[in-house]
Formats: structure tokens, C-alpha cells, sequence
């Protein structure tokens, strides 16, 4: 499938989505091949490593089977004993919940001066309408 050549750059272009998708459909095609090559390659010396076994084929296939399910269960039995860095975990891990809650406390503490200032201010302002209208009363 060849494509017409591309137009000069000083033209305005078009999209055009089939010519888009066939250049998608080639990309999967060349990435879905790689990974069958790599599964065959590893597949390949995966067998030969079995075939070293000593016993018959039903020996070889089950100690295969149990290296694999082995290597399969060691992350669940190395698991990490912080919070939060489990394999399954759902619980946030401790650093991210120590930086939020000293980015609350920061918050909390910028509010708070924030409003002791503008109750300040509002209490400045009313103690001189207080005065204003004690020096107009004078008069």
C-alpha cells in the first residue's frame, strides 16, 4: 500500500484519518511481532533449560510448573513492611501521607494568620469610626 507523496509545506494539509490509521495498524503489527520474537526466544531457552532436567517429561513439566508459580509468589513473601508499598496495597504510602498532612498544617496555620489580620484590621477600622464619631460628638 503505498501513499501518495506528501504535499509541499507551504500548503495547507488535510487530516486524513485513513492514512493515519493505516500507519497505526502497522505500528501494533511491528510492536505485536516483537513480542511474539521475544516470547519465542524466551520460550525457546525456557525449554532447553527444562529439557536439562533429569527425569521424564512428567518430571520436567512439573518442576517447571513449580519454578514458575515460585517465581510468581516471591514478591507477595518479599513484600516491603512500609505502608502503602504492598503489592495489593490500597493504603497510601507514608511519605505522601506525611507531606500532605504537613501541607494541611502549613494551610491551616497561613488561614489562621490570615485571619487574625483581617480581624485586626477590621477592629482597627471600627475603633477609629469609634473615634471619628466621638471627635464629631465633641463638635
Amino acid at each position: 500500500a503505498t501513499h501518495p507523496p506528501s504535499p509541499p509545506p507551504t500548503t495547507t494539509t488535510t487530516y486524513n484519518s485513513r492514512q493515519h490509521c493505516c500507519v497505526c495498524l502497522q505500528a501494533q503489527a511491528l510492536a505485536f511481532l516483537c513480542f511474539v520474537c521475544c516470547i519465542a526466544m524466551v520460550l525457546s531457552g525456557f525449554k532447553t533449560l527444562v529439557q536439562k532436567i533429569p527425569g521424564g517429561q512428567n518430571v520436567q513439566v512439573f518442576t517447571a510448573v513449580v519454578g514458575i508459580c515460585g517465581l510468581c509468589a516471591v514478591p507477595v513473601f518479599t513484600k516491603n513492611d512500609k505502608r502503602g508499598h504492598d503489592l495489593f496495597s490500597q493504603e497510601k504510602p507514608e511519605a505522601f501521607v506525611a507531606n500532605q498532612e504537613k501541607l494541611v498544617k502549613e494551610f491551616n496555620a497561613k488561614k489562621r494568620s490570615i485571619e487574625e489580620a483581617q480581624a485586626q484590621s477590621q477592629a482597627q477600622a471600627s475603633q477609629a469610626q469609634v473615634q471619628s464619631q466621638a471627635q464629631a460628638q465633641e463638635k
